[in-house]
């Protein structure tokens, strides 16, 4: 949103301050003759304030028709098409500045008069809408002692918990699959050597294949107590 500067005449600081409050409850940013800073070249902010606002709202009264002042910046803010000419008085408004459609507030408080609506769209299409409030968020207050609600239960894993699973036995996947074949081949030779000293039921099933389901079974206990070694 732009800036709003504010054009009037002395003479009505009283009613036009209570305007410059009401655009500022708004979210207006606004510039008038209060921003001049004390002993400093008044012409020069005056002029790039002119410059960098968006929108002059002149408020016209029969002082400020009056003013010479007021008139050359009503003057610059017609040629820049910055204007926004608002009687506050019934006055007869000069026709170098009549161009412009004006609109009447000419009851106090302003934002009580009907047409503070129309200007406040005029400002809208010439500066942007008033910038929105900050929200703050606060937490929420004691309720007379009771209790906190608890916080949302977590899933919290204990160092001995951590500890476990840490010391469990790895062994890298490069030997864990070799170290499993040679302990079922080894246990498969010493069964191969035991059996002919060992009087056996006859059976259809051949040795070997008795041997191979054996050494299967071997190898997944095994492999079922070995992790693969984790990659960091």
């Amino acid at each position: 949103m732009g800036q709003v500067f504010i054009s009037y005449s002395s003479r009505d600081k009283d009613r036009v301050a209570e305007l410059v409050t009401a655009l500022k409850d708004r979210g207006y940013s606004i510039w008038w003759d209060e921003n001049l800073t004390p002993g400093g070249d008044w012409d020069f902010e005056i002029q790039r304030a002119l410059e960098e606002s968006r929108t002059v709202l002149v408020l016209w009264s029969e002082s400020a028709m009056q003013s010479r002042e007021v008139r050359a910046e009503a003057t610059y803010a017609l040629n820049e098409n910055k204007l926004l000419p608002v009687r506050i008085e019934p006055v007869k408004i000069w026709a170098r500045y009549n161009i412009v459609q004006y609109e009447d507030v000419l009851n106090r408080p302003p934002d009580q008069d009907p047409n503070w609506p129309a200007v406040l769209k005029h400002l809208e299409a010439k500066a942007g809408l008033p910038e929105p409030e900050e929200t703050v968020f606060l937490p929420p207050a004691a309720n007379d002692g009771a209790p906190a609600a608890p916080a949302p239960a977590r899933r919290i894993e204990s160092a001995a918990n951590r500890k476990a699973v840490s010391d469990a036995p790895v062994l890298p996947p490069g030997i864990a699959m070799p170290a499993i074949l040679m302990s079922a081949s080894g246990l498969s030779l010493i069964t191969s050597l035991i059996l002919p000293f060992t009087p056996l039921p006859d059976t259809d099933i051949p040795l070997f294949a008795a041997l191979g389901f054996a050494a299967l079974a071997i190898a997944a206990v095994v492999a079922s107590l070995v992790r693969p070694q984790r990659i960091a």
